[in-house]
């Protein structure tokens, strides 16, 4: 059976006196033998603080729980103790976005067009050197021991693959156009 839960309960509600909309974040309705109460619920914390005094720009879990953020022209590992290690340096073009993909053994990051592998276990990061790699990329996935990069190529719609289990091989062959519709 569904309790209807009274309107003050709701995330908005307007106040009587005031005629304002109150907001209640990070609350959840709690049913007692009085009524029902707002319990609130733990928000976020701060976890780190990064000293390069530059924006962060992304942050990335990877599959075996390392964290990696990039601020300003850095990334860094950052570990559970708040202890931050500088990997290296990207691009940071005005505008863009920032992708990551990995696969236990690399970690891939794209932007401005260009693409960079850390290796996991090494602590280290490269650019993707290879001619063959998209000119204009912009976003990365990782399936089947394949690194997927789109690219802004007009209205062609192309992504890209790596060679198997490689982000910095890339053949100039591998790619496909994303159709209008699926066959039948």
């Amino acid at each position: 059976m569904i309790v209807p839960i009274p309107q003050f309960t709701a995330p908005s509600y307007g106040d009587r006196t005031l005629n304002e909309v109150q907001r209640c974040v990070n609350f959840y309705p709690e049913q007692t033998p009085g009524g029902w109460n707002l319990v609130s619920r733990p928000g976020l914390e701060l976890l780190d603080s990064v000293a390069n005094n530059s924006a962060n720009r992304g942050a990335y879990t990877t599959s075996n729980g390392t964290v990696y953020a990039a601020n300003g022209t850095s990334v860094y590992e950052i570990s559970n103790l708040g202890v931050d290690t500088l990997i290296g340096a990207i691009t940071n073009v005005a505008g863009s976005t920032i992708s990551w993909a990995d696969n236990g053994t690399y970690c891939m990051v794209v932007t401005g067009g260009t693409g960079y592998v850390i290796t996991v276990a090494a602590q280290t990061i490269a650019t993707i050197v290879d001619a063959n790699f998209p000119a204009n990329a912009n976003t990365v996935t990782y399936q089947d021991g394949y690194f997927i990069v789109s690219a802004n190529t007009g209205d062609r719609g192309q992504f890209y693959l790596s060679a198997l289990n490689d982000p910095m091989d890339w053949t100039p062959l591998t790619f496909a156009t994303a159709e209008y519709s699926g066959d039948v």
